[in-house]
């Protein structure tokens, strides 16, 4: 296949550690093993007044910005419609300045909120759709309504955004997240212990409050023999770890923060149980899932909730909880899990058939065949 120049626009790259953030780096990392010149921007929006290439032109409408829904005073009176606004400039500005130099083949979006680095942009792009993101406003219908192609991580993303742009039904692809299954496969045989694992951000859409709720409803010979690590950090710490206090879990619960990719994949292979169900929370869901596929890739049956894109995920290869809701429901799930064990083992079982399809060498294969469509496609428009 030919070589291409691709340039990826990001928000999320490591570090910090996270599934889009992890995805990102896996397809840049992937593009470059195949030969293709690949550059990355990556756009951190959570401390936008912090960015060491914000510059004062940024605060000043650019042609991205030159839209109704940046004027309305409503929005821009609030603190984040500033934020956004400060930030779609930057985007703008550094993208062109990237887009002159490098001139790629192709541009590809991490996310549809990235519209403005290819905001009147001749060059085709591809736009990637999770879920939260996936809102019916300006910046996400300008990326949803002039991608060459749409990649959807999910049948649950692409179902929101056919919600929004129901006559690009042909330009959606769902493609799964993928994960280095060699490297993670290396540590499938690691001894397991007594332990159940979460690993997310503690933000409220992850619901940790009532798994750790749910661990306290655990029969006493479970409670006795089993820890339950929480790793990851964010803004619902605190009130998790009242919780735990507050149940007298402190010497079953334990909080291991923000760790390494090889302390975490370390972590995952030494537990018994992943676990971790997601709830809706404003608009945001749970997009797939990229650490069910990581702990079912070190031999772990998994429990989640039919929340988003999770059953995409977990497959036949877990549990899904009822009513994620409810701490009773959970407990009775991973009581089921950690006792049953011709269904910890038939799960065990259904994880090896499937896991090979969440490879990262094949998903970077899909995604470049898209590029090669797209690429193809708007230079026989071209040449016309």
């Amino acid at each position: 296949m030919k070589k291409y120049k691709i340039l990826i626009v990001t928000m999320d790259y490591p570090p910090p550690a996270g599934g889009i953030a992890t995805l990102t780096y896996n397809l840049e990392q992937g593009l470059k093993m195949l030969g293709h010149e690949v550059r990355l921007l990556n756009f951190d929006g959570r401390n936008i007044n912090n960015y060491k290439k914000l510059k004062l032109r940024d605060f000043f409408y650019t042609p991205a910005t030159l839209h109704p829904f940046f004027s309305n005073p409503f929005y821009m009176l609030k603190p984040s419609g500033l934020r956004n606004f400060v930030y779609n400039n930057l985007v703008y500005r550094e993208s062109r300045m990237e887009i002159d130099k490098f001139n790629p083949d192709i541009i590809h979006l991490m996310k549809p909120n990235l519209y403005s680095s290819v905001y009147n942009c001749r060059i085709p792009f591809l736009v990637t759709c999770h879920s939260e993101e996936i809102i019916n406003i300006y910046p996400v219908r300008y990326s949803l309504l002039h991608a060459s192609q749409i990649h959807c991580v999910s049948n649950f993303g692409k179902n929101k955004v056919l919600n929004i742009t129901p006559n690009r039904k042909k330009n959606i692809k769902v493609i799964y997240n993928a994960i280095d299954l060699a490297q993670l496969r290396m540590n499938k045989m690691a001894q397991k212990k007594n332990w159940i694992i979460t690993i997310c951000r503690l933000v409220k859409r992850k619901n940790v409050d009532n798994i750790i709720k749910a661990i306290k409803l655990l029969p006493c010979y479970i409670l006795k023999n089993y820890k339950y690590f929480i790793v990851g950090d964010g803004p619902e710490r605190k009130k998790l770890e009242f919780i735990v206090k507050n149940l007298h879990l402190e010497e079953n619960v334990f909080f291991k923060g923000e760790v390494s990719e090889a302390e975490k994949i370390q972590l995952l292979s030494n537990s018994k149980l992943f676990i971790m169900c997601s709830t809706s929370y404003k608009n945001e869901n749970e997009g797939f899932g990229i650490v069910f596929i990581e702990a079912q890739a070190v031999g772990i049956p998994v429990i989640g909730s039919k929340n988003g894109g999770s059953p995409e995920a977990i497959g036949n290869g877990g549990l899904l909880v009822g009513d994620e809701l409810d701490p009773k429901e959970i407990a009775k799930n991973i009581e089921l899990l950690l006792t049953d064990k011709k269904l910890y083992n038939r799960l065990a079982q259904n994880i090896q058939k499937r896991i090979g399809q969440f490879d990262t060498k094949k998903h970077v294969r899909k995604i470049e065949k898209i590029y090669k469509e797209v690429i193809d496609e708007y230079k026989i428009k071209s040449s016309s």
